[in-house]
């Protein structure tokens, strides 16, 4: 009976049991302190990385508004070309429409001089008066005008 008192009653085994818990818990607290330590360590890289995308957003920023001013400066230029084109094509569509006028009046002056040429063959006198019509030349003009502005602008080098 002595043997199974000394199992029951001895209070040395209790005893045994705190080295094993307390090398669990201090593995357990280094294992806790790793992963901390790892999780700052992501944090900091993470906020480095943070930084420099903000940096890169700025720059990329600062390069569009750079683009942007760029290209209200070009749209400007281009529309100062497209105000002298058209000025070009309007004092072109004048000078044309001049030209075709002077045309006009040599053909209706040959065409009054072979009238009376061949009047005058026939022994007749025929008066011929050459009225120029406002409405062709207008459309004439018109029509250059309009062909004018269809005209792809001249390449510019």
């Amino acid at each position: 009976m002595r043997s199974r008192r000394h199992l029951v009653s001895d209070h040395e085994g209790i005893w045994e049991i705190w080295p094993a818990f307390t090398d669990v818990m201090s593995t357990l607290a280094l294992i806790l302190f790793v992963l901390v330590l790892l999780s700052y360590v992501r944090s900091l890289v993470s906020a480095k990385q943070l930084d420099a995308f903000q940096r890169q957003i700025a720059a990329s920023g600062r390069q569009l508004q750079t683009l942007r001013s760029q290209i209200d400066a070009e749209r400007g230029e281009l529309a100062s070309a497209k105000s002298k084109v058209e000025q070009q094509a309007g004092g072109n569509a004048a000078l044309a429409a001049a030209e075709h006028r002077r045309a006009a009046r040599g053909r209706a002056e040959q065409a009054e001089a072979g009238h009376r040429s061949a009047a005058a063959a026939a022994g007749r006198r025929i008066e011929i008066a050459v009225i120029p019509r406002d409405d062709n030349v207008r459309s004439v003009i018109d029509q250059y005008v309009r062909s004018a502005a269809q005209m792809p602008p001249p390449a510019t080098p």
